[in-house]
């Protein structure tokens, strides 16, 4: 009988988690990044520096620090319409929670179309591409939807 009762609390505790378990999202190292272009001053957000009138665009990279698993070198870069770079580029690292392989580079410039592509698995997450600067929201999303997607499909 002992043996009934401790099967029947197992089962019933599976299944009761089951039942509460909720969606854990896997961490967006583009969810933090700001990309935001004002039409009338001229004046541009990337990521962490906001860059004076005049600029004709910007960069941001987020790539692995070799040889340190679990922490990103990130850098942000503004330039002219020429592709001359203007100012100072600012470069920080961030700490990944979990390591994997991360690469971003998201060029945007005033007029821009967006193209890009992204990729995302349990070990890797990667965005590529031009992006208009008014798409940045909606490119957020949609990466956020494709990582929720594949961390359901994977039981994550």
């Amino acid at each position: 009988m002992p043996s009934f009762i401790n099967i029947f609390c197992i089962t019933l505790l599976t299944v009761c988690c089951r039942l509460e378990a909720k969606y854990v999202p896997g961490v967006s190292y583009i969810d933090n990044v700001v990309l935001y272009y004002n039409n009338v001053s001229g004046i541009w957000t990337c990521d962490r520096r906001t860059y004076p009138s005049g600029t004709f665009g910007c960069q941001i990279w987020r790539l692995n620090t070799p040889n340190i698993a679990n922490e990103l070198m990130c850098t942000n870069v503004c330039f002219d319409s020429d592709r001359n770079i203007k100012g100072l580029i600012l470069t920080y690292t961030q700490t990944m929670l979990n390591p994997k392989t991360v690469y971003v580079f998201v060029e945007s410039y005033a007029g821009a179309k967006s193209v890009w592509t992204s990729d995302y698995s349990l070990s890797l997450q990667s965005i590529n591409g031009t992006i208009a600067p008014g798409d940045w929201p909606e490119v957020q999303e949609i990466v956020r939807a494709n990582m929720k997607d594949v961390d359901e499909s994977s039981g994550q």
